[in-house]
């Protein structure tokens, strides 16, 4: 009876000690993207779709053809912390298109291994990406 008492003991504390999974990892999420004015300006939103590749750090964000945001790329991430990506994207944005709306410079992260946000601030526009595992 010890032994089963021991056994179990054990077996709850391993699967106590699972580790939460916070880093970004390979897989297909799907969401959306938001941009707001934080003083009341301007919104836009769309949905989309990143494919990311740990081995590779590589991302595809596929765009909803019919939103006029976010912009398709592709490129490079690199997790600079914790908390923050940076990704350089192979693809521009349109000469006359808002350059921030392509996914490409330095973001805040969360994440939990279901959802994944992206979230930057440039000027008084907030940038956002909020996407589920697909």
């Amino acid at each position: 009876m010890k032994k089963i008492i021991t056994i179990i003991a054990i077996s709850v504390a391993i699967f106590s000690c699972k580790k939460e999974i916070t880093t970004p990892n390979s897989g297909t999420y799907r969401g959306v993207f938001e941009m707001a004015g934080l003083n009341g300006s301007g919104y836009e939103t769309g949905l989309c779709t990143i494919a990311m590749s740990e081995e590779s750090r590589s991302f595809v964000l596929s765009v909803d053809t019919a939103a006029t945001a976010p912009y398709f790329c592709a490129g490079n991430y690199k997790i600079t912390s914790g908390t923050t990506m940076t990704f350089s994207s192979e693809h521009l944005a349109p000469i006359n298109g808002d350059q921030n709306i392509i996914l490409d410079s330095i973001y805040n992260y969360t994440f939990d291994n279901l959802s994944f946000t992206l979230t930057k601030v440039v000027n008084t526009i907030q940038y956002d990406y909020r996407f589920v595992r697909y």
